[in-house]
């Protein structure tokens, strides 16, 4: 991983260290992993002999723009059916080692949003590629208003809901005072930051956190084991989601799926907004 997000100084191994005493002491639970099965692909996770759950159907009927700004393109969908008075906006966020226009290409980005059901404009942006580069949006108000003027048209009045994948929490952890951000999708993302992420996340009864982890489980249990009520989620629940888990704040799932993988799968994302009560497309 250090391709992928740099070197770890001896503080963030010391951090890691007390990570992975708390998981053994405060978290003790039955070994994750015994029952997974993976596929040629190792996309997707099987934990019983039901049918997979059906999502949404992909593309077809949605609108796609790829708006160019003063810092670098930004990638807009919205389903078919799409409703701007009841939607929500959904931002992501790529990773090291990409850009926004191979990200939205390499890892299916449309066909993962449309899955997902959700009646949301759809916002993909850049990111830095590496630990060198500059962050490429440290403002979300800033986006927000680069796409709708890109657009020519005002963005849902909803709530924001923002979703990054590995070291996509520097650009994240720089959102988190925006008022309307509401919602946090961790894609195997918890490398650092813990501590605002974590304070983010209980200072407002309205903040949800769903936390998906692979390599990132250490850091995780760490942040989890200060969230009294996260509802705790042992491999990608293909077959739908815990009953209580669509009311939870704090959702953690932890997978063996692998960290890219995680994004490039198509499972992950539309399952992790799916476990958000979020308005859907159609009647």
């Amino acid at each position: 991983m250090l391709s992928q997000l740099g070197r770890v100084s001896p503080i963030g191994w010391f951090v890691r260290f007390v990570a992975a005493m708390v998981a053994a002491v405060v978290l003790c639970r039955s070994p994750l992993g015994h029952a997974e099965v993976r596929t040629a692909n190792h996309a997707l996770l099987v934990t019983s002999t039901r049918p997979p759950l059906q999502l949404a159907p992909s593309v077809d009927g949605g609108t796609h723009w790829r708006l160019m700004t003063a810092r670098g393109p930004v990638h807009v969908w919205a389903p078919s059916g799409y409703d701007r008075r009841t939607a929500v906006t959904v931002v992501f966020i790529h990773g090291y080692n990409t850009d926004v226009d191979r990200a939205w290409a390499d890892y299916a980005l449309p066909d993962q949003f449309a899955r997902s059901g959700v009646n949301a404009l759809f916002i993909a942006c850049g990111a830095p590629a590496s630990t060198g580069r500059p962050m490429v949006w440290p403002s979300l108000s800033v986006l927000l208003h680069a796409v709708e003027d890109g657009l020519g048209q005002p963005l849902p009045a909803g709530d924001v809901v923002a979703v990054g994948h590995s070291a996509a929490y520097r650009t994240l952890v720089l959102w988190l005072g925006h008022p309307a951000l509401r919602t946090l999708v961790l894609l195997d993302a918890a490398y650092g930051e813990i501590d605002r992420f974590l304070a983010w996340t209980r200072a407002d009864v309205r903040h949800q956190l769903v936390n998906i982890a692979s390599d990132t489980i250490a850091d995780s249990n760490l942040m989890h084991a200060f969230l009294p009520g996260t509802q705790r989620v042992d491999g990608l629940p293909i077959h739908g989601w815990p009953d209580d888990t669509r009311s939870a704040r704090f959702v953690y799932v932890r997978t063996h799926i692998g960290h890219m993988p995680m994004i490039t799968g198509g499972l992950a994302l539309p399952l992790a907004l799916r476990a958000l009560p979020m308005p859907v497309v159609g009647p």
